[in-house]
């Protein structure tokens, strides 16, 4: 149960870029409002809940609070990835495109039925990039 509360807390990794972006935009207060505004309310709610927990079973309710916040975290990150892509996958060609989406799908596939480390997938799909641009697949707008 405590593995879904923890799905819901920021990362390292999301929270250095968010502290980037954060003194990018608005120096060392943004960088600072950044931060805090990305782990203060997973925080809030660890502690609540905590004190929620404490000792006890938790009710129904709160089981049921705690395991939809995987799924939550991964749709959000899903569209997280997708905002990032989107302005860069419509100036695309469209064979850029379709090779896009089938690095995508099968980076996905193998994520969710392979025992893969994530490094090893990240490494596939930059050498399928490194092959189609080689090839000149990754041209311009058609």
């Amino acid at each position: 149960m405590l593995f879904g509360l923890s799905r819901a807390v920021p990362g390292m990794n999301l929270l250095a870029l968010t502290v980037l972006l954060g003194h990018r935009t608005h120096g060392l207060p943004g960088a600072l409002l950044a931060l805090t505004a990305m782990s203060a309310p997973s925080f809030a709610s660890i502690v609540a809940l905590c004190m929620l927990l404490r000792g006890q079973d938790p009710a129904p309710i709160v089981r049921g609070i705690i395991r939809a916040l995987g799924p939550t975290a991964a749709a959000l990150m899903l569209h997280a990835g997708w905002q990032s892509c989107a302005g860069v996958f419509r100036r695309q060609s469209r064979r850029a495109r379709g090779l896009w989406l089938l690095v995508s799908g099968a980076t996905a596939t193998l994520a969710v039925a392979a025992p893969f480390h994530p490094a090893w997938l990240i490494l596939l799909g930059a050498s399928a990039g490194i092959f189609f641009s080689s090839r000149g697949w990754l041209g311009n707008r058609e």
